[in-house]
């Protein structure tokens, strides 16, 4: 046996349809609120991951004033080993300049020692001792390379004129230094370049 059920229609009102009407439009915009508030969801996800790219410019900032400070740092370190290099050989330049003068002291002790012996005994004293005197006298006097141009046979005993080269304070000299008895009594010094007009 079959059922049938008749449906009877029922006649829409007015108010019937203006209520359907406020269902439907009410059911669309639950239905436009819940798309929205799930795209507002994934935007505000989206959003939270680009927070770190906020601090992005912060971050370049930082490291760049990084990477200058550890340029800089390089540099005084290259420029530190290599005062460092430049102090050791400058010292090493000192000890054998040292090293040098010690021995031209001895020397020139040696020799004093000599002359005033040969003084002493009356003796003349021969041309390289009287070498000795004017080259010490010209290094008291700050020159440098000294270098005495005149020879033997033009120096009788412990009197005489020496030409000599020397340099002081970077610039050649020439000149002629008198002796008498084996001191000095008189220089004559000029700058070379003051012989070009």
């Amino acid at each position: 046996m079959v059922l049938v059920q008749e449906t009877a229609e029922v006649p829409l009102d007015e108010a019937t349809l203006l209520a359907l009407g406020i269902v439907l439009v009410l059911a669309a915009l639950a239905w436009l609120v819940v798309r929205l508030s799930a795209r507002v969801r994934a935007l505000e996800a989206s959003v939270d991951s680009l927070l770190p790219l906020a601090e992005l410019p912060a971050s370049i900032e930082a490291l760049a004033a990084d990477l200058q400070g550890r340029d800089l740092h390089e540099r005084l370190r290259a420029q530190l080993a290599e005062s460092a290099e430049a102090q050791v050989r400058l010292a090493g330049r000192v000890d054998d300049l040292g090293g040098r003068i010690d021995q031209q002291g001895k020397l020139v002790r040696d020799w004093g020692a000599t002359l005033q012996a040969a003084a002493s005994k009356g003796a003349d004293v021969p041309l390289e001792d009287i070498s000795i005197v004017a080259a010490r006298h010209l290094r008291e006097r700050g020159f440098e390379a000294v270098r005495l141009l005149t020879e033997r046979s033009h120096v009788e005993g412990r009197s005489g004129s020496l030409a000599f080269e020397a340099r002081r304070d970077g610039v050649m000299h020439k000149g002629h230094v008198v002796l008498a008895d084996g001191v000095v009594r008189k220089e004559s010094v000029r700058a070379a370049y003051s012989a070009f007009p």
